[in-house]
């Protein structure tokens, strides 16, 4: 019996290889570290600490089973939302709109297991837009309302919407000929996110000389 019953032989190797190499980064960095700290070296060591978290997390959340992956996503979810929302100041009288807002989220991930393709697009996007204001002036509380609405609409836009394509994406028909699957399509959207990610914080710290944001992310600049 396998351990990972989803885990296909291609995603299987790419893994292999990714942590083989995670192992000689790792190494290396820390030799480095051990024998010249930086603050460069030691936010390299944190990425691919970082990476660490992500492989692991990635089969477990993926390989395991099909209903595991999803409720995986959408518990990721509810923690990208409650954090995003714990940052905005909610006002007291619309925390029980808010609970209503947390309910959105397995009915999203429901959705997308059952492949409901209409009501996947549609729910958040055109349902919740319209259900928040409705149930909040159902509460008789409108005060500073377009702002409430706002948060927590686009709030669930972008932390459960957006997430729950990726779990939608794992349900589609596989593509004919396509050894690595859906799997390996998704774990090559991950690879090239944190790649992205880690060149974007080299060439910030090596050739960067202007900074974009610098209150927001300092290591990000124009070159």
């Amino acid at each position: 019996m396998k351990i990972f019953p989803l885990l296909n032989q291609e995603v299987a190797t790419t893994l292999f290889l990714i942590v083989c190499v995670l192992i000689v980064i790792t190494l290396v960095f820390g030799a480095i570290f051990q024998l010249k700290p930086s603050k460069t070296i030691k936010s390299l060591l944190e990425k691919t600490y970082s990476w660490w978290i992500i492989i692991v997390f990635f089969v477990l959340m993926t390989c395991i089973s099909k209903e595991f992956f999803y409720i995986s996503f959408g518990l990721l979810s509810f923690v990208a939302y409650r954090e995003l929302i714990s940052k905005m100041d909610i006002p007291l009288k619309k925390r029980r709109t808010l609970l209503w807002t947390y309910c959105a989220i397995p009915i999203q991930f429901y959705f997308a297991y059952t492949e409901n393709f209409l009501l996947f697009l549609t729910f958040i996007p055109v349902g919740m837009l319209f259900f928040i204001p409705f149930r909040s002036i159902l509460g008789g509380d409108s005060k500073d309302s377009i702002r409430s609405f706002s948060v927590l609409h686009w709030g669930l836009m972008l932390t459960v919407f957006g997430f729950s394509h990726i779990t939608y994406f794992y349900s589609l028909p596989e593509i004919p000929d396509h050894a690595a699957g859906n799997l390996g399509t998704l774990l090559f959207l991950v690879f090239l996110t944190e790649v992205n990610d880690v060149f974007q914080f080299i060439c910030g710290k090596l050739l960067g000389r202007r900074k974009i944001a610098p209150d927001i992310s300092p290591n990000k600049t124009t070159e």
